[in-house]
């Protein structure tokens, strides 16, 4: 991936530069800007789960977004990784018996 820099004092406008100095407290820091498909991609993706949670199914899915069902299980699936760690944690505690005494 290649980053690019950008002298934000040189660079922009006076009134965005104050605007985004304000911002970040007046000191130096780095600035993440997306890229128009990243910021559509992470629109795309949400509306993918959002269908697969009213039971959608993948292929129907993919055919409503335009894109193959391979797609559709692979943002699935990371979906499901970003989420699985407080879900076993929350499973765990759900599984583990009540003791009583004596056992």
């Amino acid at each position: 991936m290649e980053r690019h820099t950008v002298n934000a004092a040189r660079d922009l406008s006076p009134d965005l530069y104050e605007a985004l100095s304000e911002a970040l407290g007046r000191k130096a820091r780095m600035v993440w800007v997306p890229t128009p498909s990243s910021a559509s991609r992470a629109k795309r993706d949400a509306y993918v789960i959002q269908l697969h949670q009213q039971g959608h199914t993948s292929a129907s899915i993919g055919a409503r977004v335009c894109l193959s069902e391979r797609t559709i299980r692979r943002i699935l699936a990371k979906a499901r990784a970003r989420r699985l760690p407080s879900d076993l944690a929350a499973g765990q505690r759900q599984s583990k018996p009540d003791r009583q005494k004596g056992d």
